[in-house]
């Protein structure tokens, strides 16, 4: 018999699970895709970190700073006292 013939299948696993050798392109396409997602992530992070901030802290302007103290003050305010016209008309009160 020749060594063809002897030789047993492989598997599908064993053929996918050799490294493929890494591409430009998909360098590129990674860094795009981080890049866009910091570019929505940033904002977010900054919106959070600054609703937890003192005045005090939020004027000293270090945007990317964690506050020194935590303060919940703000979001009290905005759901419980700040009274947003949406929903809440002087006919339901």
């Amino acid at each position: 018999m020749t060594q063809a013939a002897i030789e047993l299948p492989r598997s599908r696993a064993i053929q996918r699970a050799r490294r493929k050798p890494i591409k430009p392109h998909r360098v590129a396409i990674f860094v795009f895709l981080l890049m866009a997602a910091l570019f929505f992530c940033i904002p977010l992070y900054v919106i959070v970190i600054t609703s937890v901030k003192t005045m005090d802290e939020i004027r000293l302007g270090q945007i990317f700073a964690l506050p020194e103290v935590w303060s919940f003050a703000g979001w009290h305010y905005a759901w419980f006292r700040s009274r947003p016209s949406t929903g809440r008309s002087r006919a339901c009160h």
